[in-house]
């Protein structure tokens, strides 16, 4: 075989460095991508065991030259609290955090979110103004909201960011589902000003669904009662006077389904168009029953809960009126025991009625026993 030509004696093989700049994107949580510029340092000759071994460099590790980046896998790695192995360990956010290895990730990333980060964003969004929502310095929550402009403002919707930097939206005290088409490319958490100004920008494409605010349909169920089927399964509800404002149309409650989207780009949602219907039905089928004036509602069977406020109005109009006629026939009954006593009844003299009392009271306790019933004598 051929004998490996040896290399000059006192001359070193030369170093070659090769520098490689990749930039690719990291996905942060929930979804928050990061693009991040890493350096490729590779090393030609030196150290056999090392050789063309690569160390990636990161713009906020400080590493100033190729040596401490060499010198860095060299050094004993350590395991984090999610057993992760590395050198130093960073957290990406809204930009990268440092900690030790003997933290718990889990409480460390949850307590920055919720102190540091949390706390500079209350602080940025108090020095800015929305056109449309009006910002609450004084809650102890990110919070937005937006009122009617009446004589008796109510809120209309509010927007909280809570201290894990997600958020919630009611509409008219309700709280908007998460599978509403408004959460659709929105990230699930609000690191910036930017993000959660474009979730206030999109609430201004919607208006609050108008639901059923007819009159006619209001005495069908009260204020904050809920409608039921089968007497389990609520279908719909009245709401209280918000004096909402949808285009022209003003109205002081309304009647909306369960399942109401309480968003919508038209008049009302399509759950609380569907339960219109029903309205439309019970109605229908309310004017062609008798007058209530005219029901018997001593002897019918409908329960209170499905009684309108007029028809429990008449049932007790009804039972006062039927206690009054009892009263009126119990005098009378009265005044006529009265007289029939005065006309066949016998007359005692005083001594006859003495001696009458005598007996009754000696033999009260006697009779008593034998006739225990309290009307038999």
């Amino acid at each position: 075989m051929p004998r490996k030509k040896r290399s000059s004696i006192g001359r070193q093989r030369k170093k070659h460095k090769k520098t490689i700049t990749i930039s690719s994107d990291v996905r942060g949580p929930d979804d928050i991508y990061i693009d991040i510029q890493a350096i490729e340092c590779i090393y030609d000759g030196g150290n056999e065991d090392h050789e063309d071994e690569p160390f990636w460099r990161l713009p906020w590790l400080d590493i100033e030259d190729d040596t401490m980046c060499k010198e860095s896998g060299k050094s004993d790695e350590v395991a984090d609290s999610d057993g992760v192995f590395g050198h130093e360990f960073y957290v990406i956010l809204d930009k990268a955090y440092k900690y030790h290895h003997t933290v718990n990730l889990e409480e460390f990333t949850q307590n920055l979110v919720s102190g540091v980060i949390y706390s500079r964003l209350k602080i940025q969004l108090d020095n800015s103004k929305h056109p449309d929502f009006v910002f609450i310095p004084t809650s102890r929550y990110i919070r937005y909201i937006q009122c009617y402009d009446s004589d008796d403002p109510k809120v209309k919707m509010s927007v909280t960011i809570m201290p894990d930097l997600t958020a919630e939206i009611h509409v008219h005290g309700l709280k908007l589902d998460r599978n509403h088409e408004i959460w659709n490319d929105i990230p699930l958490i609000f690191l910036t000003k930017k993000s959660l100004w474009t979730l206030l920008d999109r609430l201004k494409k919607y208006k609050v669904c108008a639901g059923n605010f007819d009159p006619e349909f209001q005495d069908f169920v009260p204020i904050g009662r809920r409608l039921e089927v089968n007497g389990s399964n609520y279908v719909a509800f009245r709401e209280g006077d918000y004096s909402a404002t949808t285009g022209p149309i003003t109205y002081h409650g309304t009647i909306r389904s369960t399942k109401c989207l309480l968003l919508t780009d038209i008049l009302r949602c399509k759950d609380c168009a569907v339960y219109r219907r029903t309205l439309k039905k019970t109605l229908e089928r309310e004017t062609k029953k008798q007058p209530v004036s005219q029901v018997n509602w001593l002897k019918s069977k409908k329960g209170e809960v499905r009684m309108t406020e007029v028809e429990k109005l008449q049932k007790l109009k009804q039972y006062k009126q039927y206690t009054h006629e009892l009263e009126t026939k119990c005098r009378k009954l009265e005044r006529q025991i009265s007289h029939l006593i005065q006309k066949k009844g016998v007359r005692l003299s005083q001594s006859e009625n003495n001696d009458l009392r005598f007996v009754m009271e000696s033999c009260g306790d006697m009779v008593r026993q034998a006739f225990p019933e309290e009307n038999s004598f």
